[in-house]
């Protein structure tokens, strides 16, 4: 049974949406938790990666495309995403299931690339 390319696209734009905003909720809780500043630099700049994931998502920008061109590409948005789940997996509950999520719904991206 074939698959609809535009369904699967759509499932993938929540499904992103929806991983930016797993890791900006953890990396903020782990920024007020543990707040050092080495910590805090390395965690702002996983929430500004998942800040433009989201921003991919929701808004077409000439200067995202220009500068992060990556980012519209399965693969590119699948590499992102396998990489922020694998950065942000921890050994609390909610940060396993956070990046399991991030990181299977990568690798799901990386093989639609393959297909489409």
């Amino acid at each position: 049974m074939p698959v609809n390319p535009r369904t699967v696209n759509i499932f993938f734009k929540y499904s992103n949406i929806l991983c930016g905003l797993f890791v900006i909720i953890h990396e903020t809780l782990l920024i007020i938790d543990y707040f050092n500043v080495r910590l805090a630099v390395i965690y702002s700049g996983l929430v500004l990666m998942s800040l433009l994931l989201i921003c991919v998502n929701l808004i077409a920008n000439e200067w995202i495309q220009r500068y992060f061109g990556f980012l519209y590409a399965w693969e590119g948005r699948g590499s992102l995403l396998v990489y922020l789940g694998c950065v942000i997996m921890d050994d609390t509950n909610y940060s396993l299931a956070s990046g399991i999520f991030c990181a299977v719904i990568g690798i799901g991206q990386i093989l639609v690339a393959f297909c489409y």
